[in-house]
């Protein structure tokens, strides 16, 4: 604060208020000198003025519920609460939408649950819970009691408890639609859901698509808390944090692209959600649609990327959802969910974040039949629960599948290989398509070799040869611009190139450029051999 207080324009104030609207949570062995370093840098590639940003927070904390107290953001000293909207069997009544309207929930009971309605706190997270008229016997402990079948309605924080034993008063979450997943629990009122008490399991079962669940499944589907820890990054893992990302750190990457073309492949996939990276062997389409995963999303978080490689053999079933052998069962098969039905699930579970889904050699794969309904399901104006599709394989009562509006979908296509089918006309309108050429004649390139220490004489060795190598591919009638060579042949790995020669340059041609030409030109070695006398001359 005193730094911003001092130079507004270039400091950035962590406190409570503009940590609350900027999603910023302090690391836990607490704020460095390089995560604030990193947190300025990526809020100024953002906004043109720190001092309107802090002041946009201000207003917000006015006028957003969910920023005005410190309450509003999850700790471990709050309580959970499922309560009933409910509470006598003469009085049936549904009470959750007066509770709603009023602001308040309410134990109907004169003599019961007083203690427990007094212990609420402030900050204490509460979800209510209606019941059907179906009443089942499950036998979830020893003395088999009736269960009723029920589903949650509203979600809300504690905001002030009246301290009669009755009434206390919610902070309601208006954005919160009722679920249609339902759970089974003893008939009751009032239910205090405690992590740390070893018969929390045993206190209450809910069963979601025939499987038992505990306490912390409940908080991670309603109160979005306790949520499952994804892999990060192996920098990420060591500092416990995410370290942001912006387009200034991509350009600074080695991708070769220019700012607005940066820029302008982002806005289409922010528009679009579905982005396919097309371009000959060796131009970076891996590497770049990792970067572009980063900038989309701020972060370098590899936690929110999932990545497969389509094959001939790729099927629904492995994408999607299908019947294939289970693990643990030998000679068995049963019902599992693929790699994208899973990541869709992490991307519901964490709506406020991006994901991003990427798929090499896209066209390698039979796409209608590997993206089966997902066709409809992966446009970006069909995305969300209000667009939702059975799946060719469900089960009994379970919702219809929708693929959340905060995943992205990055496809990489290798234009090169005749082998590969053309990619369907139905998908193609889908995504938007990104074309990446080689760099050699580029001076971004050369200059990214200069600065990591080669030296200028290998530098120009590989720009010229390989530039005019690509010139003759380009004008080859039956190649055509599609099979030039790439750069990332000569971007090896680390980041210095001083101890790079002309034979490091030898090697690279001899045993991965002269092979794939001579593929090209399988039909004429004399014209292959040529090509391979030029780029070898001293």
């Amino acid at each position: 604060m005193g730094l911003f207080w001092i130079r507004p324009e270039s400091f950035l104030n962590l406190d409570q208020t503009n940590r609350q609207y900027l999603k910023i949570k302090l690391p836990p062995s607490g704020l460095s000198g390089q995560y604030y370093r990193d947190a300025v840098r990526l809020q100024l590639a953002k906004v043109k003025s720190l001092p309107d940003l802090s002041h946009e927070a201000w207003v917000a904390s006015k006028t957003k519920p969910e920023l005005q107290s410190p309450e509003a953001q999850m700790t471990p000293e709050n309580n959970y609460w499922l309560l009933g909207a409910y509470w006598s069997d003469n009085d049936p009544t549904d009470q959750t939408q007066r509770f709603l309207d009023e602001g308040v929930w309410q134990n109907g009971y004169e003599d019961r649950y007083l203690d427990e309605v007094r212990s609420m706190r402030v900050g204490d997270k509460v979800a209510i819970k209606a019941a059907s008229t179906q009443r089942l016997n499950l036998p979830f402990d020893a003395r088999g009691e009736t269960v009723s079948r029920m589903s949650i309605k509203a979600v809300g924080t504690v905001v002030s408890n009246r301290g009669d034993g009755r009434t206390v008063e919610v902070e309601w979450d208006t954005s919160f639609k009722p679920k249609d997943w339902y759970f089974y629990t003893y008939q009751k009122t009032v239910w205090q859901l405690r992590p740390d008490e070893p018969n929390a399991k045993r206190l209450i079962e809910f069963v979601f698509n025939n499987k038992a669940q505990d306490y912390e499944w409940f908080c991670q589907e309603w109160w979005d808390v306790a949520k499952k820890k994804q892999e990060a990054s192996p920098e990420a893992k060591k500092t416990n944090l995410v370290k942001p990302y912006s387009v200034d750190d991509m350009l600074a990457s080695g991708i070769f692209l220019t700012e607005p073309e940066i820029k302008q492949t982002l806005d289409r996939l922010q528009s679009k959600k579905n982005l396919i990276l097309q371009g000959p062997p060796g131009v970076g389409k891996n590497f770049i649609a990792r970067k572009l995963a980063y900038a989309l999303m701020e972060e370098m978080d590899d936690g929110r990327i999932e990545m497969v490689q389509f094959h001939q053999s790729y099927s629904y079933e492995d994408f999607i959802r299908g019947y294939r052998p289970l693990p643990e069962q030998a000679g068995k098969f049963g019902l599992q969910n693929g790699i994208f039905y899973d990541f869709c699930q992490r991307a519901k579970d964490d709506s406020d974040r991006k994901y991003v889904f990427i798929i090499d050699e896209i066209n390698r794969g039979n796409l209608s039949q590997i993206f089966g309904e997902l066709l409809m399901l992966i446009e970006a104006d069909k995305r969300g629960p209000e667009n939702v599709l059975p799946l060719v394989y469900h089960k009994k009562e379970e919702p219809r599948f929708y693929v959340p509006k905060n995943l992205y979908l990055i496809g990489l296509m290798n234009i090169a290989d005749r082998s590969l089918a053309m990619v369907d006309y139905a998908l193609r309108r889908r995504f938007a398509f990104m074309s990446l050429k080689p760099q050699y004649k580029g001076d971004l390139f050369r200059k990214w070799l200069l600065d990591r220490g080669m030296s200028e004489k290998l530098a120009g060795l590989i720009v010229d040869r390989m530039a005019a190598l690509n010139q003759e591919i380009a004008n080859d009638t039956l190649l055509g611009e599609n099979y030039q060579i790439g750069h990332s042949f000569f971007c090896p790995k680390g980041g210095n190139y001083e101890g790079l020669d002309r034979t490091w340059y030898e090697a690279i041609v001899q045993t991965e450029i002269l092979p794939l030409l001579r593929e090209y030109w399988f039909d004429n070695a004399k014209r292959a051999e040529q090509i391979a006398e030029k780029l070898l001359a001293p």
